[in-house]
């Protein structure tokens, strides 16, 4: 009996050794790859935050279905498009590449960056779970942002009213004391949805002229619906991500300061693209950064590719080293008197100075990530002053006009 035993109990042992191994090896396998932050997009994901990335794919003309999970087709078409923006290409999607699309980051689990001192505070440059939680709290508290767990220039307005308003000092860094007196206060407006948002010019239901204005400023910023003067649920639905992308209360009804920026977007005749060679661009104006709103739109696109000048002028301001947020900038004003900026060259071309004349399409300098973009991906900040000011608008409608093809 002894040795069948003992045969029995080593064949016991081999069996889960080779169990224990067959284990191992596709664990090992499925481990993501070093450095990769928790809380990505990959296959096998699934729910809101997937069907919303699905549609915003679609949105820049990448073939995908919208079924809220995360197959070999949604992840051909991230790759595609991490290829288009110069992104390190792997088919996954992390939280910053989310925002950075304009989505909500709230439905994705893992850490929140904090970015903070010594309790974890949130401020500007945050996002996650936790600023998602802050976010709900102060809407219901009355402030009007957009929940997309990002920390922004609008969050950190809404934290500097709510400090005050609770008596704690308005520094615009949210800590747990903050959090606290919020969820202890009384909602700023009374329940129920009235069926006209508050504040709002159009919305569902309304029709003519100004509808058909908006329906043409929506399409020219790339959004696809048709212009005819109803406002219905395909014209709400483009309103709400250009809402979200601008980092504007989302409710999907245009008020009059929506309406000032749509008009503020109207074409803005160049004579050429500024940047020669691949590249893409978003409408990104507006959106929050950590300085404030985006001033211009960002183009992507390798480094040393050549910037030219989009009209002809003069050179008005540069700088050849680092200097500001802008890095290595030349200002460029046009003979009609408008002004182009450009920022985050990686050169200037030699015999510049301030004072030369250039022509539309010679070459000025040469994409980079100088200034606040370093780390980041390599790409050209273009903006544009009417009348050579300090205002600047929205200079999509403008680019897409020179290049329709590259905007995604």
């Amino acid at each position: 009996m002894a040795p069948r035993i003992a045969h029995r109990l080593a064949l016991a042992v081999l069996v889960a050794a080779a169990a224990w191994l067959a284990g191992a090896a596709p664990a090992q396998a499925a481990r993501p790859a070093a450095g990769a932050e928790a809380g990505v997009l990959d296959l096998g994901s699934r729910g809101p935050a997937v069907r919303g990335l699905q549609r915003e794919l679609r949105e820049r003309g990448l073939r995908v279905g919208v079924d809220g999970v995360f197959g070999r087709g949604t992840r051909r078409a991230v790759a595609r498009l991490q290829r288009r923006l110069g992104l390190r290409v792997n088919g996954r999607v992390d939280r910053p590449l989310l925002w950075w699309m304009g989505l909500s980051v709230c439905g994705l689990p893992g850490p929140t960056s904090a970015r903070g001192g010594p309790r974890d505070e949130l401020r500007l440059g945050a996002y996650g779970p936790r600023v998602c939680v802050l976010q709900r709290a102060l809407r219901r508290s009355g402030a009007r942002l957009a929940l997309d767990g990002g920390y922004g220039p609008r969050t950190e307005a809404a934290v500097r009213r709510a400090q005050r308003r609770v008596g704690l000092p308005a520094t615009g860094v949210a800590d747990d004391r903050l959090l606290a007196r919020l969820r202890a206060g009384k909602r700023a407006t009374p329940g129920g949805r009235a069926s006209r948002p508050s504040g709002s010019v159009l919305f569902v239901g309304a029709s003519g002229p100004r509808v058909r204005r908006v329906q043409e400023a929506l399409r020219r910023r790339g959004y696809r619906l048709a212009v005819d003067g109803a406002y219905g649920p395909r014209t709400r639905l483009a309103v709400a991500r250009l809402q979200r992308r601008l980092g504007l209360r989302v409710n999907g009804a245009v008020d009059a300061r929506l309406l000032r920026r749509l008009a503020a977007s109207r074409p803005h005749r160049l004579a050429v693209f500024p940047v020669q060679g691949p590249h893409s661009f978003i409408d990104d104006f507006g959106a929050p950064r950590h300085q404030g709103p985006h001033q211009g739109n960002d183009i992507i696109a390798v480094r040393g590719a050549p910037v030219v000048a989009v009209a002809d002028g003069a050179i008005e301001q540069m700088t050849r080293v680092e200097r500001g947020l802008g890095g290595i900038w030349i200002r460029l004003r046009a003979d009609a008197g408008t002004a182009y900026y450009y920022a985050h060259l990686s050169s200037i071309a030699p015999g510049l100075v301030p004072g030369t004349r250039v022509a539309a399409g010679q070459r000025i300098g040469a994409v980079g990530r100088t200034g606040d973009a370093r780390g980041g991906v390599h790409h050209l900040h273009f903006e544009i002053h009417p009348r050579g000011g300090r205002r600047v608008i929205n200079p999509y409608a403008a680019l897409r006009a020179v290049d329709p093809a590259a905007a995604v």
